[in-house]
């Protein structure tokens, strides 16, 4: 009934961590815009740029975690890139190492800094929260709900205490103490990662799934070409016993099973399957990173001063508005689940994760709607003259949003595809949160829309109309009988395993959900947040 000791090197390596990064995430927009001189527009691509490749880098970081290194050292060797990156930046951020005043510094510092950054974090994301389910033994299950949940709000701690205090840094200080005391803080993550690598559960490499599943539809890719050119050049003879197979889910990924054990090719099938439901979830993202870019800097515009203009002393800093994030998420996660969905269950109304990831969507659409109105009316009146309070219902809509999309999402991904397949169906929700940050910078970049609330009402749009095709990609999804049978032959091994509760596969990222069946007869499953937060 006790966690194992290397559990505590964990919660004190993750609370640093997410302490670094939201440190240096909440500054970022407006120091590439007052500091470096750049417009909003190029701040905002740079922004989302970065965001795109801490994103793409998880990918590394789970092949590397599961089929080279060993998740410990990939762990460990990605921190070490992360705190140079985290020193860079903060010893170029003093006055003077890359010019002299805003528009003549050069851009050196800030491009090694966030890209050693977004690698460092890109490759820990992935590996850190399944590494701390691995230390759980077998008699322990019963504790796996509680680990997460420490594990959660461990993440949302440090999260907002970044995102309430290192602004104040800034103000009173500079901004080279604000990045500064990140990378003290990601130093000390890493001191203590490493100092529990003798209590730790050390689970041995064996090939990633990513890499046997770009095997397959590679190998599948080449057979159909073969069988095309055997149809309509007849130049050669194309045989292949698995492409008479005549059944309901019957694909040309079944080309590969010639090659590769059939039932890896089934359980690839459901999982890709599964991800054509995540095709819209880009522009979910590209609405919701948008909070560290252009709401910030809307809120730049607004009266920041909490009791108005009259209690100065009181007034916040453009970045800490984004504190209402993880506040609202740590408020309204419980109320959803037992304020909502529980009394809802009584009267045997029961809304299915589609249809809840449906209403997030719209959420979305809406909060953007609404700051669509506020930026019209900030258009409309002199700089500082609206006050900051407006700003939170948008907040608001878009985190019941996020809340509704991220757990039942994921829950709904886990309970279709095989177990086995966790470290695809965290691949492509990674990337999805990757496309839709391009998707921004393109928004941005490419197309010149004159008037920011013009731009806030493309995204809802765009949005809207990514939800019917949503909608109707979920209307026609069918369940694939490859998830069930998986399921089953995942229970048998899992009984096999002795030392640990959770598979090997580590495309588990900081914003996800990890599915304990339990062994329960109905199939019912838990989805158990562990951050609903930008990464």
């Amino acid at each position: 009934n006790k966690f194992p000791k290397s559990f505590r090197f964990i919660l004190g390596n993750e609370i640093c961590e997410r302490f670094s990064y939201y440190g240096n995430k909440v500054l970022l927009a407006l120091y590439l815009n007052t500091y470096m001189g750049y417009s909003e527009d190029t701040s905002t691509s740079i922004v989302h740029t970065f965001n795109f490749v801490a994103y793409a880098f998880p990918l590394l970081g789970a092949y590397l975690g599961d089929g080279v290194l060993g998740k410990f050292k990939t762990i460990f060797y990605f921190s070490i890139i992360y705190v140079i990156g985290s020193i860079f930046l903060s010893v170029t951020s003093i006055d003077g190492v890359t010019g002299s005043e805003p528009g003549h510094r050069s851009p050196w510092g800030i491009a090694i800094g966030l890209f050693l950054i977004a690698m460092g974090t890109g490759g820990i994301k992935p590996l850190i929260s399944t590494f701390a389910g691995d230390q759980l033994k077998r008699n322990q299950s019963h504790l796996l709900e509680r680990l997460f949940q420490i594990f959660y709000w461990c993440v949302n701690l440090g999260s907002l205490f970044a995102t309430v205090s290192v602004p104040l840094l800034k103000r009173y200080v500079g901004y080279w103490l604000a990045f500064g005391i990140p990378a003290v803080f990601l130093t000390i993550s890493t001191i203590i990662f490493v100092s529990g690598s003798s209590h730790y559960v050390k689970r041995p490499v064996t090939e990633s799934i990513l890499l046997t599943a770009a095997k397959v539809v590679g190998f599948a890719i080449r057979e159909k070409y073969r069988q095309f050119k055997a149809k309509y050049f007849k130049r050669t003879v194309y045989n292949n016993p698995f492409d008479r197979n005549n059944g309901e889910d019957k694909s040309w990924l079944d080309l590969s099973k010639v090659q590769y054990d059939p039932d890896t090719v089934d359980s690839i099938k459901c999982a890709l399957n599964v991800l054509t439901v995540f095709i819209p979830l880009p522009f979910f993202w590209a609405i919701y990173d948008q909070t560290g870019s252009r709401w910030t800097y809307q809120a730049e515009s607004l009266d920041l001063c909490v009791f108005g203009k009259k209690v100065t002393w009181l007034c916040l800093e453009a970045e800490q508005i984004q504190a209402l994030n993880p506040l609202f998420i740590m408020m309204f996660i419980p109320i959803v689940e037992y304020v909502i969905y529980k009394p809802l269950k009584r009267f045997g109304i029961n809304f299915k994760p589609l249809i809840k990831m449906a209403i997030g969507m719209w959420l979305a659409v809406l909060s953007f709607i609404i700051s669509m109105f506020l930026q019209i009316a900030i258009d409309k009146n002199p700089p500082g003259t609206i006050s900051i309070w407006l700003q939170l219902p948008q907040y608001l809509v878009l985190t019941i949003g996020e809340i509704l999309i991220s757990i039942p999402g994921l829950e709904f991904a886990y309970s279709e595809a095989p177990p086995s397949m966790k470290a695809i169906i965290m691949s492509g929700w990674l990337l999805a949160v990757s496309l839709g940050n391009i998707f921004v910078v393109f928004i941005v970049s490419a197309v010149n829309l004159g008037k920011q609330w013009v731009e806030f009402l493309v995204f809802a749009v765009v949005m809207s109309l990514f939800i019917f095709v949503y909608m109707y990609i979920a209307y026609k999804f069918k369940s694939s009988t490859a998830s069930n049978n998986q399921d089953n032959q995942f229970k048998s091994s899992k009984d096999e395993d002795e030392n640990s509760i959770l598979t090997q596969d580590s495309s588990l990222g900081d914003r996800f959900v990890i599915i304990d069946s339990n062994d329960d007869p109905d199939g019912d499953y838990r989805a158990i947040e562990l951050e609903s937060n930008l990464i």
